[in-house]
């Protein structure tokens, strides 16, 4: 799942000739049109983003582009032969933050994911607990504070949660960077 519209940094990687010839696969990179967001929490603790309080969020299901990312894969699996219990899904910065959406709400869906520099909420943790998260940030982030990713992987690993976690102390929000793919 892309980051900011237009910006599939993993498709390239994802598509080349070589990954197709070591790891031949279905790729699926769906788009999500300008002004929607993969998924959004339907709220935020406060404690996210350093406060102590909840934010004024507003929660708004109708900006959201991953219930369609999900019927795509359903068509796909009616289609094509698709191994429908090795499906993964991987996404950078909102990219990132639907994947959570996506391991939290679509559990039966996907068999592993991996987030790299997303955001989700610290209330929704203990419940993503069914799909094996490989959380990826760069300590350096600017954008999502690393404190978010730590503190997602903590509380899945709290909950039971089959969670793997690294921090790329030297890189920031870069989802364009060979490092994460």
């Amino acid at each position: 799942l892309h980051g900011a519209p237009r910006t599939a940094s993993a498709a390239e990687y994802l598509i080349s000739r070589q990954m197709q010839l070591d790891f031949p696969a279905f790729i699926v990179v769906p788009q999500s049109p300008f002004g929607k967001k993969w998924a959004l929490p339907a709220k935020f603790s406060g404690q996210e983003f350093g406060n102590g309080k909840p934010s004024h969020y507003v929660y708004h299901p109708e900006l959201e582009s991953l219930p369609d990312a999900i019927r795509l894969i359903h068509q796909l699996e009616t289609n094509y032969p698709i191994d429908t219990g090795r499906v993964y899904v991987l996404g950078c910065s909102d990219g990132g933050t639907g994947v959570y959406g996506a391991a939290l709400r679509y559990p039966d869906v996907f068999a592993g994911a991996a987030v790299m520099s997303g955001a989700w909420s610290f209330l929704d943790a203990p419940k993503m607990v069914r799909v094996p998260l490989w959380i990826i940030h760069g300590g350096q982030d600017q954008i999502f504070p690393v404190n978010v990713a730590r503190g997602m992987s903590q509380l899945i690993k709290q909950s039971g949660g089959p969670v793997f976690y690294t921090e790329i102390p030297e890189m920031g929000h870069e989802c364009n960077s060979p490092i994460l793919y």
